[in-house]
């Protein structure tokens, strides 16, 4: 998962989560993803967290089966030119 900068402020997000859970009933999503080059430098550098509401445009998930006892679900996400 990545995210670039974009004009007048701001990031877009591209990318994907696997097993985030609770996603359908968060308000607000934190997002840990690249917003840096891994080249020349270490690899630690450049991650940033976004906050992400999850209804916004660009943003799917889709629910991850699982086995035993779910007392809260899992979920693949997607971001796609989230802004």
């Amino acid at each position: 998962t990545h995210a670039e900068p974009i004009d007048g402020g701001g990031w877009k997000l591209n990318g994907g989560k696997v097993f985030t859970t609770g996603a359908d009933s968060a308000a607000y999503l934190v997002v840990v993803c690249r917003t840096g080059p891994i080249e020349g430098t270490k690899k630690h550098r450049g991650i940033s967290a976004l906050l992400v509401d999850p209804k916004q445009a660009g943003v799917s998930m889709t629910p991850i089966r699982a086995l035993g006892l779910n007392t809260i679900d899992s979920f693949s996400m997607s971001y796609e030119d989230v802004i």
